[in-house]
């Protein structure tokens, strides 16, 4: 918020000294690429670091579905203790955001629209036992945790090879986020936060790899061509 003062006004109309200062708003816009996965494969990321007993974690990340869902479309995924999220399955519909760990399959109530940007955030929280699900910043769902979950993840990816949707900031959190860390952090936030595990802008608009851009290594790969797309804003 920008104040501007008045200090001359033209015709009849007074200036009064109560009415000088205006307040402006300006609202940031950041224009950056984004992948599209419709012409990759998957995208695999480096892991130098396994994780071992994570007691909390965030997953966020900016996602578009530029065809028709339809079930278990791959989103961002971690293994041996499974953490797996998609759009569609048996259970709920194509355009419902579903989340897989620990035997439990927590959905969203929001139904997804294609052709349009969305921010995605879901925070397992161990010390609560809760499991929330974020759509743009708004808390969506919340789930009870089994007790005492813990993982151990040596490996993650995003995606799957073909399918209809692009992607961009995305970040793994070794910790759980509260609501307004997630509003803040919608289009960007800084590498250097703590317990920042992991985080690709696929800003790279070009190539066949996504940086980490926190330093910690977890490069991302993928093969296919021209799987760029460029002006992407955040937020719409």
């Amino acid at each position: 918020m920008i104040p501007v003062k008045i200090t001359k006004v033209s015709g009849n109309i007074p200036l009064l000294e109560s009415s000088s200062i205006l307040y402006v708003t300006i609202a940031r816009v950041i224009i950056n690429p984004a992948l599209d996965l419709s012409k990759t494969s998957n995208i695999t990321f480096a892991v130098p670091d396994p994780i071992v007993d994570l007691g909390e974690f965030t997953v966020e990340f900016r996602v578009r579905v530029t065809g028709t869902f339809r079930n278990n479309m791959a989103l961002f995924y971690a293994y041996p203790s499974e953490i797996y999220s998609r759009f569609g399955d048996v259970v709920i519909q194509p355009n419902q955001l579903q989340i897989k760990y620990n035997g439990v399959q927590p959905a969203s109530q929001t139904g997804f629209a294609s052709n349009k940007w969305y921010h995605i955030a879901y925070v397992f929280d161990g010390k609560a036992n809760t499991f929330k699900i974020y759509v743009n910043g708004r808390l969506d769902v919340t789930t009870s945790a089994p007790a005492n979950t813990r993982f151990n993840l040596n490996s993650m990816g995003f995606g799957g090879g073909g399918l209809p949707m692009q992607v961009q900031e995305l970040r793994f959190w070794d910790q759980s986020a509260c609501t307004k860390e997630i509003q803040d952090g919608a289009c960007a936030v800084s590498p250097k936060l703590p317990n920042l595990y992991g985080y690709w802008k696929f800003n790279e608009g070009m190539g066949n790899s996504v940086a980490d851009i926190t330093g910690h290594g977890h490069t991302g790969t993928f093969t296919g061509a021209n799987a760029w797309i460029s002006g992407v804003r955040c937020p719409e």
